[in-house]
């Protein structure tokens, strides 16, 4: 795992996404563990970037979630997105 700092907004912000929609509390442990193995496909990681660019009050176009396969991947994409805000 690595000592990467995120955005705590952005953090909570998914996190929030992810336990609404598929109802899994993601700790900083599960911060690299493959969202496949949660049970998260394809359709719910649409639902939480909905969700998350809500709270968020920022639009992230859906294709930069292409290859997103741990939490610490989605809220890099997010941190990328919210900077321009």
């Amino acid at each position: 795992m690595t000592s990467e700092r995120h955005d705590a907004a952005v953090v909570q912000a998914v996190r929030d996404a992810l336990e609404e929609v598929v109802g899994i509390e993601f700790g900083d442990d599960d911060l690299d563990r493959p969202l496949e193995d949660t049970g998260v496909d394809s359709l719910d990681l649409i639902e939480v970037v909905m969700v998350a660019e809500e709270a968020l009050d920022i639009s992230v176009p859906q294709d930069a979630f292409e290859g997103v396969t741990t939490l610490r991947a989605a809220i890099s994409v997010f941190e990328i997105h919210n900077a321009g805000v």
